[in-house]
């Protein structure tokens, strides 16, 4: 029995992969800076301390979008893969009790 290694070259894996900003996808960066903005636009109405809060938003947005990066770097889809699976495949409530048995296995 043979086995062929598939052959791909670097132009068809690049098409594949999403459009990304600093290494997150375009849309993930967007939503982050305005989510961002808005959280940093309503509580300086609420605090009046621009100072500190421009530092402390801006030290979540960078440590949000390294986090993000991390994700991306490793799989170009792993955003994608990461909000299926926490979007989609939740775990059943009886999860922690049961463990991870299955009541249909032989």
């Amino acid at each position: 029995m043979e086995f062929y290694q598939l052959e791909s070259d670097r132009l068809s894996r690049a098409l594949t992969k999403p459009l990304t900003q600093f290494g997150v996808p375009l849309m993930a960066f967007y939503l982050n800076g305005v989510l961002y903005f808005l959280a940093w636009t309503m509580l300086q109405i609420f605090f009046q301390q621009p100072l500190m809060l421009t530092i402390v938003l801006g030290a979540l947005f960078c440590v949000t979008h390294l986090a993000m990066a991390w994700m991306t770097f490793r799989d170009p889809f792993g955003l994608s893969i990461f909000w299926m699976n926490i979007t989609h495949f939740k775990q059943h409530t009886t999860f922690s009790w049961w463990n991870n048995t299955d009541s249909y296995a032989p």
